[in-house]
């Protein structure tokens, strides 16, 4: 799978482990071991596996912590940063993996060359 997606062994490692702490991966050690996915592809987005990587959304501080600015009382930009990170987020809760899964023939297309 790393040779595969052009990914160091020791970051899968680290990444499959977070995923399994939050229960989105199920893995099994032993001659038949393996990692399987826990949830349905088609409820799982692209927020909760980032939420689980602890993937910080914010844009900026004014955003969530407004009493860090002493311009909030008059700034604009912070309105405009508040809308920007809610579309992100939104986007992210909205976007399924389902989406984005290839298979091993998608892969083979890539790699034969």
């Amino acid at each position: 799978m790393c040779e595969k997606l052009y990914l160091k062994r020791p970051f899968v490692i680290k990444i499959i482990h977070i995923l399994n702490k939050c229960g989105i991966v199920k893995t099994t050690t032993g001659k038949n071991g393996g990692i399987i996915l826990n949830k349905d592809t088609s409820k799982l987005s692209l927020y909760d596996i980032f939420t689980c990587l602890d993937f910080n959304t914010s844009i900026n501080i004014c955003v969530n912590k407004p009493e860090h600015c002493e311009l909030n009382p008059i700034c604009n930009i912070t309105t405009f940063f508040a809308g920007l990170q809610n579309s992100i987020i939104t986007k992210l809760k909205n976007a399924n993996i389902e989406q984005f899964i290839f298979s091993d023939e998608d892969l083979d297309k890539i790699n034969l060359s």
